[in-house]
């Protein structure tokens, strides 16, 4: 028999609900909220009409935030691929065209120059933002429900990283 598994809530067996999982800055997180996090996110993703095996790509610089979004797209059964921040637009393009991304997870400062980059590619990514975008991330998460984490074959792909070629 297949075995079926999601990436994202494997890496909530072991923390104790009340212990820090993230901290970034002041903030601070649970496993148990950020468990909670992560599965209204991949709400919101489903609602968004992520299809299992779809692609998000993560352009933002570290936040709780942006690893609710990523373990989200797991936990919904996309793949998450995560893209340092600090790349121009221009090194950007062909990753996004490379990926075959459908949406692009991103902060409200970076979120105009996507809306520019991603009307001037072939494919159409929608751009998710904190606040902005062509989908506001804050609303909707808060509209979401949380779903339970989608079950995929355990050869499927959850997550890729970007990189320069060059670690």
């Amino acid at each position: 028999m297949e075995q079926r598994i999601n990436a994202a809530a494997c890496l909530f067996e072991t923390g104790a609900e009340k212990h820090t999982a993230i901290e970034c800055g002041q903030q601070r997180i649970s496993y148990g909220e950020l468990r909670e996090a992560v599965a209204r996110a991949a709400g919101a993703w489903q609602d968004m009409a992520l299809a299992p095996g779809e692609r998000v790509v993560v352009f933002a610089p570290d936040s709780i935030e942006c690893v609710e979004a990523y373990l989200g797209v797991i936990w919904a059964g996309g793949t998450a691929i995560a893209v340092n921040p600090r790349l121009s637009m221009r090194e950007l393009a062909p990753i996004l065209g490379e990926s075959a991304a459908t949406f692009i997870w991103t902060t409200a400062e970076l979120a105009p120059h996507l809306l520019v980059l991603t009307r001037g590619l072939p494919q159409q990514i929608e751009v998710v933002a904190v606040h902005c975008g062509d989908i506001n991330w804050q609303a909707a998460c808060a509209s979401a429900h949380p779903v339970a984490p989608l079950l995929r074959a355990a050869e499927e792909v959850a997550l890729w990283i970007g990189t320069s070629g060059t670690t």
